[in-house]
């Protein structure tokens, strides 16, 4: 099997399919996202020794960065969406995912999980599938919300992560990722993992493989923020381009049909 890494040429392959959305559109999002210092760039030359590897956290933040409009209004979606703190779970159930302190380190979790899934299997288990299949993520950024759900045999288990214990009624434009989305991330975070496992001994060590739930791909606390520029992308720097006068009825990322990635009036 050709192991390949978790780089941005890599999500620009295989993303855009389960996302809907044109390899364009995902390119404009991608370097919006680079110049805002939330995704790392590759070193000068390129190749296979000079490409930016994206971890679990980075993937999350392409996540969150489709709540924008437009690809150039990415990185203040993420800015506003990363820090949502848990506040309430409807039928928690152990078969689910407990949550996190932060939106962001929930979704690098359950991306490096997802990766560890696939890494330890040839293929994708048939329950494991379902499961995936199943999970959900709504955002909203007026108001500002997610909500993480997932099925389980003793029903659907949400999680929501806003600011305040319920969102306020009204119009809600939601952005929702299905669960293909987050297979396709998984299977990029496990390529990179294997090749990591392959080229750097101390890798996949006891402290990184007994990391705690609440824990960052290192084993070392999270508190919602990146340790460090090595292990986490830093906060976002100037915005890519201004953003766009967008009409109240523009949906997301219009020049293609959605599949991954659908928007919702409610």
């Amino acid at each position: 099997m050709l192991l390949r890494m978790a780089t941005g040429t890599l999500a620009m392959e295989r993303l855009p399919p389960v996302l809907g959305i044109l390899p364009s559109t995902l390119e404009r999002m991608l370097r919006a996202l680079q110049v805002a210092e939330l995704l790392p760039k590759g070193r000068p030359g390129g190749g296979k020794g000079g490409a930016a590897h994206l971890k679990p956290l980075h993937l999350a933040y392409v996540m969150l960065g489709c709540a924008g409009l437009q690809p150039s209004e990415a990185p203040a979606a993420i800015m506003k969406l990363r820090a949502l703190p848990h506040c309430q779970s409807f039928k928690p159930s152990d078969e689910a995912m407990q949550p996190l302190p932060t939106l962001e380190d929930q979704l690098a979790h359950s991306i490096d999980k997802a990766g560890a899934a696939r890494r330890n299997n040839a293929t994708w288990l048939p329950d494991t599938v379902a499961t995936l299949r199943s999970w959900e993520l709504h955002l909203s950024l007026d108001p500002l919300f997610a909500v993480i759900q997932v099925n389980t045999s003793a029903g659907e288990t949400s999680h929501l992560y806003a600011l305040g214990s319920t969102p306020r009624p009204g119009l809600s434009r939601q952005t929702i990722i299905t669960g293909d989305v987050l297979m396709v991330m998984g299977e990029l975070w496990a390529d990179t993992e294997k090749q990591l496992a392959l080229t750097t001994p101390s890798f996949l060590d006891p402290s990184r493989a007994n990391a705690a739930p609440g824990s960052n791909n290192a084993g070392n606390p999270r508190q919602g923020v990146p340790a460090s520029l090595s292990d986490q992308p830093t906060p976002m720097g100037p915005a890519a381009s201004p953003p766009r006068k967008i009409s109240a009825k523009t949906k997301i990322f219009k020049d293609a049909p959605l599949a991954g990635l659908v928007t919702a009036d409610e």
